[in-house]
């Protein structure tokens, strides 16, 4: 991770990794179907990856389930790849994830959310 330009990543804690590493990464999650059902009935979350969990907005781009498709993944990607800017904001947004769980009591507000997400 610390050598890579950009990186795909599953749903879990290797986002956050990435994101504390700063590598530029996109999301990608696919299951079945009835999984997907399930899980989307269980889990009421706006976002899937943790840095974005934790921000409540997009830094890490999710593609999940018809939307993880080699071709789309690919561009986004090439797209990081040969836009610069694009990878800087990204990056600056990650300086963010990092400040608030380098604030200890931001940080126990994580480990909460997390905690809950859990359950």
């Amino acid at each position: 991770m610390l050598n890579a330009k950009v990186g795909i990543a599953k749903v879990g804690t290797t986002t956050l990794e990435a994101s504390l590493l700063n590598m530029n990464t996109i999301v990608a999650y696919q299951t079945s179907f009835t999984h997907y059902l399930i899980g989307k009935h269980l889990v009421n979350l706006k976002y899937v990856a943790l840095p974005n969990i934790l921000a409540n907005k997009e830094i890490i781009p999710e593609y999940i389930q018809h939307k993880a498709k080699p071709s789309i993944l690919a561009d986004k990607v090439l797209d990081f790849l040969s836009n610069e800017e694009e990878c800087q904001k990204q990056k600056e947004e990650f300086q963010s994830i990092r400040k608030m769980l380098s604030n200890e009591k931001k940080c126990d507000i994580a480990a909460e959310i997390l905690k809950e997400l859990k359950r």
